[in-house]
């Protein structure tokens, strides 16, 4: 009988202490500053009921967003983030900002760039798995996408975007398993298009390698995000269909970025 042998070394046993420490900072950190932050979200929830004029759906997402800021910075030095064109989507508020989704992450990762007025079109999921920021969630008028009838999305999202409102969709509609991009849905591009407001491609790099769906603990490494250039509806209008063909354009982009990394 044959043994294979595991010879210990010293950068084995580095990178296992390095690996360790990143999930404790990561746990201990995040922990805290839910724990500080927080309340201040539930004390917004509950002045919003007082005073419903003052403490509006933007004065929820004004905290949400410095909240995903907050966590970045202070996560940083276990998940340094690049950014690439982070005004893209400030410039042409309101937009549709889509986004590849590779991990639970992304929905923090959001506050790297400089657009802080947005709302996500989600599924059920993060009401359930992060109840304790659901109310915030409501506040801040995330539309679950699985509760409500497409009509009444629809009639939200519009209502979001004539307020000045920018919204995140994620053209996918669900977490990447492989790390392929899968194929889009056309429900962000009609939004667009009815709305007549640019659509802005997101990408995120590294998201599922560093916190993979159902793991538990990250795998440290740089995260890039970058902002491609606005789609406008306007460039499509000649087309029968022109939320199809602005469809296929981002897809392309999308496809375009990620071959030319691997060159």
């Amino acid at each position: 009988m044959t043994f294979s042998k595991h010879y210990v070394t010293r950068e084995w046993i580095k990178n296992k202490a390095l690996f360790v420490l990143s999930n404790l900072y990561f746990i201990i950190v995040s922990t805290f500053i839910t724990i500080i932050l927080l309340p201040f979200g539930y004390i917004l929830v509950v002045l919003s009921k007082i005073f419903p004029s003052y403490i509006t759906g933007k004065t929820f997402r004004k905290y949400s967003y410095c909240y995903g800021r907050i966590f970045c910075y202070v996560n940083s030095p276990v998940l340094p983030v690049s950014v690439r064109n982070k005004h893209e989507a400030n410039k042409h508020k309101p937009c549709i900002i889509i986004a590849n989704h590779q991990s639970a992450l992304d929905l923090f990762l959001f506050a790297n760039q400089t657009c802080t007025d947005f709302s996500y079109m989600v599924k059920s999921w993060p009401f359930r798995v992060l109840f304790f920021f659901a109310p915030i969630m409501h506040g801040s008028e995330y539309i679950d996408v699985e509760t409500l009838s497409p009509e009444e999305v629809q009639a939200r999202c519009l209502k979001l975007l004539k307020s000045g409102t920018s919204l995140v969709i994620f053209p996918e509609g669900k977490r990447t398993k492989t790390g392929e991009m899968g194929r889009f849905h056309t429900g962000a591009f009609r939004l667009a298009c009815l709305a007549n407001v640019p659509i802005v491609p997101l990408v995120f790099e590294n998201t599922r390698a560093v916190f993979p769906a159902h793991s538990k603990l990250i795998h440290p490494q740089r995260l890039r995000i970058s902002l491609l250039d606005a789609i406008f509806p306007e460039e499509f209008i000649s087309s029968d269909l022109p939320h199809r063909d602005m469809m296929r354009f981002a897809q392309k982009q999308y496809q375009d970025y990620f071959y030319n990394l691997d060159q």
